[in-house]
Formats: structure tokens, C-alpha cells, sequence
């Protein structure tokens, strides 16, 4: 049973954190996850039973069956993620599989290697985010959508860095168009290059 959480001090932090985690009424596949301080995201997800685990060290993912459906809203996500050995495979920001993502008015950065948005969701509704490198940041892929799939990438304020690891924007179906739908539309984003080249989408 999903439920509030206790708040919790995120390690090595002061500020508290509280999530609250629990099913969407007449949608029983569905989970809400609201106010959170995603930098504690270790210890939240381990303590409430949202569906998630930690990948590789830090990062969130949220893992749905195959109807599941995610949204998650005003919320931060921070300096997670991890590629080097022997991890065997890269943490992300956000790594999130499911039949439908949305991720709106929320704010990604500083991804340690790894992407600052990847889903494998069947269906994508990136919306009005702010999903930044900053002047600091290394990520790889600002957003990478691996298996295709009906994806919306709306008004979203996209910004690679210097220190990127990956100079493209926004990947799509490099790891083959396994999902039923094969459509993207990028549409009013900001793309913003401060490495010097790289390509926008792909």
C-alpha cells in the first residue's frame, strides 16, 4: 500500500524531504508522486513503495507494468546518475519505463555522466520542463527517448553544457523503435548550445 512518507534529512544535507506516494482514484495502475526533493532520492524511494529502486547508484527509476502510467510534476532532480566502472551500464537523472510518462514544469540538471531524461515509455509528454547542464554539468543526452514511441516535447527549455559527454540534444530510437507508435514532435523548446557543436535532434 502506497502512503505519505515521514519526511526524511537527505545524507549529508539540513533540508527535510517529503514525498507522497499513493494510487490515482479510478486509475488503478496509475501512481501520483508529488513534493519531492529528489535529491534524497535514495533513501525516498527505498522508503516508500512507489515501484522504484535505485540504479546503479544514484538515480531515480521508476519501473510501472506494461499499462502503468507516470506523471510527475514540479519536482527536482539533481546531480544523480553514474557511468563509470563497474557499474556495468549508466544511472540517469530520470529513468523511467511504463505504456505512458509525462514529466511537466520540473526542473533536471548537473546529471553525472549519465542522461538528464530517458524514458522508454510507449508514450512521451515532455512539457514546459527546464532540463539544463548549467555551467557545471557533464551529462550525456539531455533527453533520449531509446525505443521510440508517440513523444511530445513541448516549450521545454533544453540547455547543453560546456562539460557535456554527448553532444546531442534530444536521441531518438537508437536502440531500435521497439515501441508501436514511432512519432515525435518537438515543438516552441529552447535549445540552447554552450559546448560549441552538437546536433539538436537525432
Amino acid at each position: 500500500r502506497m502512503r505519505e512518507s515521514e519526511p526524511v534529512v537527505p545524507p549529508g544535507g539540513r533540508e527535510r524531504a517529503l514525498v507522497f506516494a499513493h494510487p490515482v482514484r479510478g486509475m488503478p495502475r496509475s501512481t501520483l508522486v508529488a513534493l519531492v526533493d529528489w535529491s534524497a532520492v535514495q533513501r525516498l524511494v527505498s522508503r516508500t513503495a512507489v515501484g522504484g529502486r535505485r540504479q546503479h547508484g544514484r538515480s531515480f527509476l521508476m519501473l510501472t507494468s506494461a499499462g502503468g502510467r507516470m506523471l510527475i510534476e514540479y519536482s527536482e532532480f539533481a546531480r544523480n546518475g553514474n557511468c563509470t566502472a563497474p557499474v556495468g551500464g549508466c544511472a540517469h537523472n530520470i529513468y523511467v519505463t511504463g505504456s505512458r510518462f509525462t514529466l511537466r514544469h520540473s526542473y533536471s540538471h548537473h546529471a553525472n555522466s549519465g542522461h538528464l531524461v530517458k524514458s522508454r515509455a510507449a508514450e512521451n509528454y515532455i512539457l514546459y520542463n527546464r532540463i539544463m547542464d548549467e555551467s557545471t554539468g557533464n551529462s550525456s543526452y539531455k533527453i533520449d527517448l531509446p525505443n521510440g514511441g508517440l513523444s511530445y516535447v513541448i516549450g521545454n527549455l533544453v540547455q547543453q553544457g560546456p562539460n557535456t559527454e554527448n553532444s546531442t540534444f534530444l536521441i531518438y530510437g537508437e536502440e531500435g523503435l521497439s515501441n508501436p507508435n514511432h512519432a515525435l514532435y518537438v515543438v516552441n523548446n529552447t535549445f540552447v548550445n554552450d559546448f560549441g557543436s552538437g546536433t539538436f535532434v537525432a
